[in-house]
């Protein structure tokens, strides 16, 4: 009897520090900052070198466009973010929901060995 209160009591533990760990991941993914406005004048920026850099090599305008147009701006990044934040607030909805399936097949395994307990005591 007391080593089922210790398992249960250990399971417990576990579970609360898996959802401990799952809270601060879902709140570190959540604080991360979007794209500022720095990294706009970045991209802006970099737009610009890309340009002169093109006319100073006797690259053609259009030639200079395409890879003008190659070259990651704010959006791309901003979506390139969001899409990593979703990714990984994926994981962390994936390790909650192994954690909740963990956690009732244990409370299964504990159910059946219980009902066996009570079927032996009844027989007897």
């Amino acid at each position: 009897m007391s080593d089922r209160i210790e398992i249960e009591r250990r399971t417990q533990q576990f579970n609360q520090l898996v959802e401990a760990h799952n809270a601060d991941v879902e709140k570190n993914l959540s604080q991360k900052p979007g794209p500022s406005q720095q990294d706009a004048e970045a991209a802006g920026s970099l737009t610009r070198s890309v340009r002169s850099l093109a006319v100073s090599k006797g690259i053609s305008p259009i030639e200079a466009e395409k890879i003008e147009a190659s070259a990651p701006d704010a959006a791309t990044a901003s979506l390139q973010q969001d899409n990593l934040l979703l990714q990984r607030r994926v994981e962390a909805l994936q390790n909650s929901e192994q954690n909740l399936k963990q956690r009732l097949n244990q409370t299964t395994v504990l159910l059946d060995q219980e009902r066996r307990r009570n079927a032996t005591l009844k027989g007897a």
